[in-house]
């Protein structure tokens, strides 16, 4: 089922970096200051910010599931012990045995 304006809005502007990156490529269709005259240029401009668009759009997915994934560990109540390397020196030998 497809978002409603309203709750795509809403939405975007808990985001801000996505906000601002869906402003740009809607700048780019409207091209009210006449940067692309070609549609290649507005080609290029838009992959371009596609481009990030996608990349950020990975970041905020991966901070939110470590989030929810953080969440559900503890509402779980699983015992969670976090990777520590060891320390050790080896064997320590006590002396000679001759």
């Amino acid at each position: 089922m497809a978002m409603t304006a309203e709750e795509i809005i809403n939405k975007l502007s808990q985001s801000p970096e996505l906000l601002k990156r869906v402003g740009r490529l809607l700048e780019i269709v409207e091209n009210k200051e006449g940067r692309t005259t070609l549609a290649d240029d507005a080609e290029e401009c838009v992959i371009e910010e596609m481009r990030e668009l996608g990349k950020e759009v990975m970041e905020k997915w991966a901070q939110d599931e470590e989030q929810r994934r953080e969440h559900m560990i503890l509402e779980s109540g699983v015992a969670v012990r976090k990777k520590v390397k060891k320390n050790s020196t080896g064997i320590q030998h006590m002396g000679s045995s001759v």
